[in-house]
């Protein structure tokens, strides 16, 4: 009940701090370019209205005196509330020139505040107060030895398959499907030969390059597994059954084209959890070789993207250098999709932003027919766009995440 109060307590602070910040930044919309066009549509009512009663007084002469007291009364309230409209509008004409200039000046000011709306420094912010107590926790596991070192993620580098997606776009229910690439062939020695060493040097990062752990952050590789299976097999005086079925003698990588699939094939069945495959009609469709990097889920998004970014480099080199048996892989990591998320949000909330003002633009300008209340309007729709935003980036310090 107490965590129950506190969050009510947090939306209550929240609602009330944004609306602070936010109703100060619309005073210009509203008393600046509200005020013409009441002014205007209250004087076209006024004629109308003025109009009706000249015709009306025209037409029937036998009105009774409480309905000509009621007109009275009527025409009292409208002249009021006229010439209380008139006279704001006296005083906002004298100043046209220092409220035009702070206008745009406010509207200036409000989009550069507003183009600084980024994405937040991790990708797991905090979203519950800093005195509250999984807050801490979080916190704190930040900073443990052990979420240094098995926090590090796990990066798949997937050979076989196109990363593309299948699954429909308006059914979330329909999962993608798996798209092998068919030119991807490991039982080639020398693809064969490629793997085996971009297992071991991902492993085991023997290159030091700076994306990946050092030592490779405990992970074996699971090729050398395989070519150790097969030379313990192979020197063994009483193989298994399912190597001298499968594997025809191979005493390690290289091995004939022949035997590769139904020897690999076999060692997955028999040790599932020591590498990643998938297989069909007896030939090995994917293969994923998986690396540990240097940044984990509580690293900074801009560590995170370089090393995104270097990664990139060094798969855009590999690809040119390899067989082309083995050319076509990509890399992956659930953090990473998570980053590319983040980041993209951005990018999509400022295109939002400008469609909505684009369909407000034609939808004015066809109704209207006139480009001055066009870009009247839409200057009014801009400034409430980026003032929002102005006062949710510069005063409350937020950023565009999760």
């Amino acid at each position: 009940m107490k965590e129950c109060e506190h969050g009510n307590n947090g939306r209550n602070v929240f609602a009330s701090s944004t609306q602070q910040h936010v109703s100060p930044s619309l005073f210009l919309f509203r008393c600046v370019w509200l005020p013409g066009f009441a002014i205007s549509v209250s004087e076209w009512d006024s004629s109308i209205e003025v109009t009706a009663t000249v015709s009306t007084e025209d037409s029937s002469t036998s009105q009774s005196s409480s309905s000509g007291g009621k007109l009275e009364n009527d025409a009292n309230i409208r002249d009021g509330r006229t010439s209380l409209l008139s006279s704001y509008y006296n005083l906002l004409h004298h100043l046209r020139w220092p409220v035009v200039l702070a206008s745009l000046g406010a509207l200036i000011g409000c989009s550069y505040v507003a183009s600084r709306l980024q994405p937040p420094n991790v990708i797991s912010p905090g979203i519950l107060p800093s005195n509250n107590r999984y807050e801490r926790h979080r916190q704190w596991s930040e900073h443990l030895l052990a979420s240094k070192i098995i926090g590090s993620r796990e990066v798949l580098f997937i050979w076989g398959s196109i990363p593309t997606d299948t699954s429909h776009r308006m059914d979330p229910n329909e999962p993608s499907l798996l798209v092998y690439d068919e030119s991807f062939d490991p039982s080639n020695e020398t693809a064969q030969v490629y793997m085996f060493e971009q297992c071991k040097m991902l492993a085991h990062n023997t290159k030091n390059y700076t994306f990946l752990q050092q030592n490779g952050g405990g992970l074996s590789c699971s090729l050398q597994a395989f070519n150790d299976w097969l030379e313990e097999q192979s020197q063994s005086e009483s193989p298994t059954e399912t190597y001298s079925t499968h594997c025809n003698g191979a005493s390690g990588i290289p091995m004939p084209s022949d035997v590769f699939h139904p020897c690999l094939i076999a060692f997955t069945d028999i040790y599932p959890n020591v590498m990643f495959l998938t297989h069909e009609k007896g030939l090995v469709k994917t293969i994923a070789i998986a690396a540990r990097s240097q940044t984990s889920r509580y690293s900074g998004i801009e560590d995170q993207q370089r090393e995104v970014d270097a990664i990139e480099v060094w798969s855009g080199r590999e690809k040119r250098d390899a067989p082309k048996e083995a050319s076509a892989f990509f890399f992956s990591s659930f953090d990473f999709h998570v980053l590319d998320t983040l980041i993209n949000m951005t990018s999509s909330a400022r295109a939002s932003i400008g469609i909505a003002t684009l369909c407000a633009t034609a939808m004015i300008l066809l109704t209207s027919r006139s480009l001055t209340v066009t870009v009247i309007s839409i200057l009014s729709i801009s400034y409430v766009f980026v003032a929002t935003i102005a006062c949710l980036v510069g005063p409350l310090g937020w950023k565009l995440g999760l």
